[in-house]
C-alpha cells in the first residue's frame, strides 16, 4: 500500500483502540524498549512527547525510567521551529515546563537547544512501518529532515503500536530516512 492509504488506516486503528487495549499496548511497548535497547553507552537521547488526542504511544514513563536508571543521559525532546517544517531538539529537564502547540504537540517552553549531531539515539513516532525500517508518519517530513542532520551512527528507533506491515510502496529513497529498528508491542 501507499503511505497515504496506510496513514488513514492506522490513524483510524489507533483511535478505535479501547482504553484497555491502548494501555496494554503502551505497557508492552515500554517493556520492549528496555529489553531491546542497551542504553549504557548513550549520552544524548531524543524522544518525542505524545500527542494525546491522536493516541500516540505515551513516552513520559520511558523518560521517567531513563532519568532514574540512566541519570548520565541527556534527554531531549522536539520543538517545532516557528513558521517552518523543521524540528529542533531541546534539553528536557525535570523542571522543564511544557505547552501544547497548535498541532496538539507538547513542547518545552524555553530551554537549551541541542544540535542533532549530538544525538546517540532518536525515538521516532510512527503510525506503521515495514520490515526495511521505512515508516509512515503524518506526512510532513519533520522527522526525515531532523534525522538527516543526525550522525550516521545515531540509532533511529521507530515506535509503533501496530505490527510491521508487508511493504510501503512509495518510499522515497532520497528523503525517507529508514529506522535502524522498529519496536512494536
Amino acid at each position: 500500500m501507499k503511505k497515504a492509504e496506510l496513514r488513514e488506516i492506522y490513524k483510524e486503528k489507533r483511535l478505535r483502540l479501547s482504553e484497555e487495549e491502548f494501555l496494554r499496548m503502551n505497557e508492552t511497548l515500554r517493556a520492549r524498549i528496555f529489553q531491546c535497547i542497551d542504553f549504557t553507552d548513550f549520552r544524548c537521547v531524543h524522544i518525542f512527547l505524545p500527542i494525546a488526542y491522536k493516541r500516540e504511544f505515551d513516552t513520559f514513563p520511558v523518560i521517567s525510567r531513563l532519568r532514574t536508571e540512566f541519570p548520565n543521559i541527556q534527554i531531549c525532546v522536539p520543538r517545532m521551529i516557528d513558521s517552518s517544517d523543521e524540528l529542533e531538539s531541546v534539553l528536557f529537564l525535570e523542571d522543564s515546563s511544557l505547552q501544547i502547540n497548535n498541532l496538539g504537540i507538547p513542547e518545552p517552553i524555553g530551554g537549551y537547544t541541542v544540535d542533532p549531531s549530538m544525538m546517540d539515539l532518536v525515538f521516532v513516532p510512527l503510525l506503521c512501518a515495514d520490515g526495511q525500517g521505512h515508516r509512515v508518519g503524518y506526512g510532513r517530513g519533520l522527522y526525515d529532515r531532523f534525522l538527516a542532520k543526525c550522525r550516521d551512527d545515531c540509532w533511529k528507533v521507530g515506535l509503533s503500536l501496530f505490527p510491521i506491515v508487508e511493504s510501503i510502496q512509495d518510499v522515497d529513497a532520497y528523503h525517507d530516512v529508514p529506522m535502524n529498528i522498529v519496536l512494536t508491542p
